[in-house]
């Protein structure tokens, strides 16, 4: 700013003595009227730059703080993608076993059933045994009864034949 001050002020110091030293009244009348205009338009760009360095100083403040407010924000997109990749590894590892447990569901599925299935054709071996066992009950019994019989008529049949043998006397010791 001050250069162009110093510069403004040269060039004005060097019109007047060459417009006082070969111009009329009149013309020295509009020199002056345009060094004024001059003046004005300086002291106009003078504010219009002061208001500017001004704007420019707000600016770098701003950009200055908006600079700090991207470098954190971007360390917390670096954390965020840090997290994100931990969580997307814990996902992949609670999928791992969610298809890990949904095999051993499946294997367990499938011996519980063989298992049922087991115990059904146990439990009907189980039935069939207990019909034989009673058929064989049944035998045995009709057999004891039988037994029983036989035992009877032999008894019966010794007691008969028993008054029909004489006694046989006791030899004498010698």
């Amino acid at each position: 700013m001050t250069k162009y001050k110093q510069i403004f002020t040269f060039l004005l110091a060097l019109s007047f003595p060459l417009a006082l030293t070969g111009c009329k009244d009149a013309e020295r009348q509009r020199a002056l009227a345009e060094a004024e205009a001059a003046k004005a338009q300086l002291t106009q760009v003078e504010t219009a730059l002061e208001q500017a360095q001004s704007e420019r100083d707000v600016l770098k403040a701003e950009n200055k703080t908006m600079s700090g407010l991207l470098e954190k924000t971007k360390g917390n997109l670096d954390e965020i993608k840090q997290f994100s990749e931990k969580l997307q590894l814990q996902v992949n590892e609670f999928n791992k076993t969610r298809d890990d447990l949904q095999k051993q569901v499946g294997e367990l599925t499938e011996a519980r059933d063989a298992a049922a299935e087991e115990a059904k054709n146990a439990k009907a071996k189980i039935n069939e045994l207990m019909a034989q066992l009673q058929e064989h009950i049944a035998k045995v019994n009709a057999l004891q009864d039988q037994l029983n019989a036989a035992q009877a008529t032999i008894a019966d049949l010794q007691k008969k034949l028993k008054p029909v043998t004489p006694p046989v006397p006791p030899s004498p010791e010698l």
